[in-house]
């Protein structure tokens, strides 16, 4: 099994150039400028991270609207990371791994790279811009160099130095300074006192950082002081918008919660883990639970829960079965908007294996004995997930995967399964007698379905 390392490594493999082309050409055509300021360099051949263009104020709106129209692709995923700010993800529709989805980072607004102040408006960088080798918009080398050493060392904050300036990124920071040395001499002096400017002059000269690594923390203070002193009241700014951000995160979270249901041998650990390989990389976080809400323990690693005999004890009484449902009132309630929401927010993967309404469609397991109606009624008005798999085989071959429960009560929760498919629009029933990878597959169709939907109702 691929471990989290894997996954976001898979996630961060070489996106489709094709589509970033396509999309790109529709600015073209609808007569909007763009110009590329990061994720470009490797292009025709790849793009091996996410794609960053800046477009006017005036154009935002409209480029999204392109974006958007273009018939070809679903959008699974926009990203609000400032006022005129997205992170688009898109692909083919017929893709269904997420390695195969491409990231476009539009900007219409001054760029200020998470430091407070403005260091370049759209214009600075739009009035620059000329045809690369690979007939991509491009800004001045000088421009282009000072927005990226910012981002990256402003990254540094969240990231280890190595990680903030690796090879990669110094690769193309030394390419770019040795088109324009002297601009971009010039660029430095903006932002930082003589003696860093000299320290990153000759490190973009030599192609050895790892002297401005060592002092990555000192030279990222004296950048952001001496951006401070640049523009107080636009810090101060910065900070009442993304506070808004946030409230708007708090309104639409972009994460998402799904449920895998159905009857014991259906596979639903194995699509868990299945799973967080096609789509975990959409996310920043990703944690695993099993049936409920755990107020203790949460971290990314599959829910270890063995169940060899789930009707093996006496159902309750009314009585008790009733105080089970009041409890699970309480875990269901306090669990979703204390532990499980703030998730959401955070932009996480939930994946579940079972949760609350399995006790309709499976009520010895938790050993229900009260009315049917109350259950049902109790668990309509509890919070749940976005959207549930529910996973359908033969009675057969659940008997041969898993024989714990008998034939006639395999057929009995699977009868009750399709019924709550029925009755449910956020249920999707999968086929899951097929194999586990045509299993994931339909899945991930499934999820990248809902996503491209929400996308198109929330416009986020």
């Amino acid at each position: 099994m691929e471990g989290i390392a894997d996954i976001e490594n898979r996630g961060r493999s070489d996106r489709p150039v094709s589509d970033y082309l396509t999309a790109l050409r529709a600015l073209d055509n609808a007569g909007i400028e763009w110009c590329a300021i990061g994720g470009y360099h490797e292009l025709p051949a790849r793009v091996s991270t996410d794609l960053d263009i800046v477009v006017s104020p005036a154009d935002f709106a409209r480029a999204k609207a392109v974006i958007r129209a273009i018939t070809t692709l679903r959008i699974v995923q926009e990203k609000r990371y400032a006022p005129h700010g997205r992170a688009i993800t898109f692909g083919n529709r017929e893709a269904t791994n997420i390695s195969d989805y491409a990231v476009l980072d539009i900007l219409g607004e001054d760029i200020y790279a998470d430091l407070g102040a403005d260091i370049f408006s759209p214009q600075d960088v739009l009035s620059c811009r000329h045809l690369a080798q690979s007939d991509i918009w491009v800004t001045a080398p000088d421009i282009e160099f000072v927005i990226y050493l910012a981002k990256r060392i402003a990254k540094s904050m969240a990231l280890v130095s190595e990680e903030a300036l690796g090879p990669a990124q110094t690769d193309v920071l030394t390419s770019l300074f040795r088109e324009a040395p002297y601009a971009c001499r010039e660029r430095l002096t903006e932002l930082f006192p003589e003696p860093h400017v000299e320290l990153i002059s000759h490190a973009a000269e030599r192609g050895d950082w790892s002297e401005v690594t060592q002092q990555i923390g000192d030279v990222r203070r004296m950048m952001k002081r001496r951006i401070g002193l640049r523009g107080p009241f636009n810090i101060f700014m910065r900070k009442i918008q993304n506070m808004l951000r946030l409230i708007g995160r708090v309104h639409r979270p972009n994460g998402l919660m799904i449920a895998i249901l159905g009857p014991d041998g259906a596979g639903k650990t194995l699509l868990q883990r299945n799973l967080l390989v096609r789509i975990g990389p959409l996310f920043d976080l990703h944690f695993f639970h099993h049936l409920r809400p755990n107020f203790v323990r949460y971290d990314d690693t599959l829910p270890k829960v063995t169940v060899t005999d789930p009707h093996g004890r006496p159902v309750r009484g009314t009585v008790l079965s009733l105080a089970q449902l009041a409890y699970w009132v309480l875990i269901y309630t306090f669990g979703y908007w204390f532990r499980l929401y703030p998730m959401l927010v955070r932009q996480s993967l939930l994946v579940f294996d079972r949760y609350h309404i399995d006790l309709v469609c499976d009520p010895k397991r938790y050993r229900y004995g009260g009315p049917g109606w109350v259950a049902r009624l109790v668990i309509a008005i509890l919070p749940g997930p976005d959207i549930y798999l529910v996973l359908d085989a033969p009675v057969e071959i659940l008997q041969a995967r898993k024989a714990e429960v008998p034939l006639k009560e395999s057929d009995e929760q699977r009868r009750r399964y399709r019924q709550l498919v029925a009755t449910r629009k956020n249920c999707l029933l999968i086929d899951a007698s097929r194999p586990a990878d045509d299993v994931a597959d339909l899945a991930t169709e499934g999820v990248l379905n809902f996503m491209a939907n929400r996308c198109r109702a929330t416009g986020a």
